[in-house]
């Protein structure tokens, strides 16, 4: 993997017979544990059973579901690591992208990714780590499995102010019990756009990793013709750097979905290091890069 520097951003070639290796080496040997918080209480639930209906190549017959309550609104998934249980200085924190919140020009009855990534990106992470999937996704049918979702909390309001704090609240909960020193925020394509707007409401400092982020959904809606997200936040607009805040996003030079220019309109006004992929687009090849990646990125801060 090669790097070019230019002013703002840099850009990394990939040798893509390592991108193969790296793909025939995909699995890690841990099981991954799947956690549910609800507003609805302990009872036994059709969440269960349509989640683990879902023939997700990287949840293990063996993960099985805990119950939690939280105070807002809407449904949350947790995946972690069998690691989390143990005390470390850093805690990493994966968002899940936007999954399908449309079906041509209808929305979607339930918007769960078919190929969750970022759940594969931490698979490729041995640190403690959970993964936040989005407010009413991973539910079967989501229309009238949960009374409290409702088709904008993916369509126009997916990153509201109340979808936002949601999700906040739930990561807030695992830093405080956790008590790690950084937390690593990584968001993918949606959840990149999430996580930039969380990350400087977070109890701890943060490193924030985006990975094909819409951080400008302004200028994403008029480039693919797609209706305004009205109800919902605009990194691009509303972010407010801290003192305690690291920023990486990584793009694919190959993106149509999240074009290099997107992200690079945040990143220039930000003063945020851009990291642009050549041979990469939207899904390709970023879990198996990963490790490298990530690995390649934390390492400054240890130097």
């Amino acid at each position: 993997m090669g790097r070019n520097h230019t002013a703002g951003y840099t850009q990394w070639s990939i040798d893509f017979n390592q991108v193969m290796a790296f793909k025939n080496n995909l699995k890690k040997a841990f099981p991954i544990y799947v956690l549910m918080a609800l507003i609805t209480g302990c009872a036994q639930s059709p969440y269960d059973r349509a989640f683990t209906n879902r023939e997700y190549k990287i949840v293990e017959q063996s993960a099985y579901f805990k119950h939690f309550v939280i105070e807002h609104f809407v449904a949350q998934h947790i995946v972690t690591g069998p690691s989390l249980s143990e005390q470390r200085d850093e805690l990493h924190i994966y968002i899940e992208g936007d999954g399908s919140p449309w079906i041509g020009d209808q929305p979607a009855r339930d918007p769960t990714p078919s190929n969750p990534l970022a759940l594969e990106l931490m698979y490729q992470d041995s640190s403690a780590a959970i993964y936040l999937g989005r407010p009413c996704y991973f539910n079967h049918y989501a229309i009238g499995a949960d009374p409290h979702c409702a088709t904008s909390d993916w369509t126009n309001a997916r990153y509201s102010q109340q979808i936002i704090d949601d999700i906040r609240t739930v990561a807030t909960r695992y830093i405080v019990e956790k008590n790690p020193r950084r937390v690593v925020l990584i968001g993918y394509s949606g959840g990149g756009t999430i996580a930039t707007l969380i990350a400087c409401a977070l109890p701890k400092p943060v490193t924030l990793i985006t990975v094909a982020a819409n951080l400008d959904t302004e200028q994403w809606t008029a480039l693919h013709n797609f209706s305004p997200l009205s109800l919902s936040l605009n990194p691009v607009d509303v972010f407010k750097p801290c003192a305690d805040l690291t920023q990486h996003h990584f793009a694919g030079a190959n993106d149509n979905n999240v074009p290099v220019a997107i992200t690079k309109t945040f990143t220039d006004r930000f003063n945020a290091p851009l990291i642009i992929l050549k041979g990469v687009d939207h899904t390709c090849c970023w879990v198996a890069l990963w490790s490298q990646l990530l690995s390649s990125v934390l390492a400054r801060h240890k130097q």
